[in-house]
């Protein structure tokens, strides 16, 4: 699947960036970043902690996340893919909380 990074409002997003294999992207206010996550990706937030703040909350990233379909697979390919998950959750290979 692709994975559709959507950050909300940041007060310094220029801090706060994503790697996708060799590519690398900082955030951009009101822009969403969407990536093949079968590829070695990672994430960072370099906020500065700010003297005197307890509460912690202005060094935090809070991200809206949501897997889309590859556009390169069919809905044949999605079919058959849905079924092999579905049969391994059934089996308990997957799944267990």
């Amino acid at each position: 699947t692709n994975n559709v990074h959507n950050p909300p409002k940041e007060k310094k997003p220029y801090k706060c960036g994503i790697r996708c294999g060799n590519q690398y992207r900082q955030w951009i206010p009101n822009k969403a970043i969407i990536l093949d996550d079968s590829y070695d990706h990672e994430v960072w937030n370099d906020f500065e902690e700010i003297p005197g703040n307890d509460k912690g909350n202005d060094n935090r990233r809070a991200v809206l996340l949501f897997d889309v379909w590859h556009p390169d697979i069919s809905l044949f390919e999605r079919k058959n893919i849905e079924r092999m998950f579905e049969y391994a959750k059934h089996q308990g290979w997957i799944g267990k909380q």
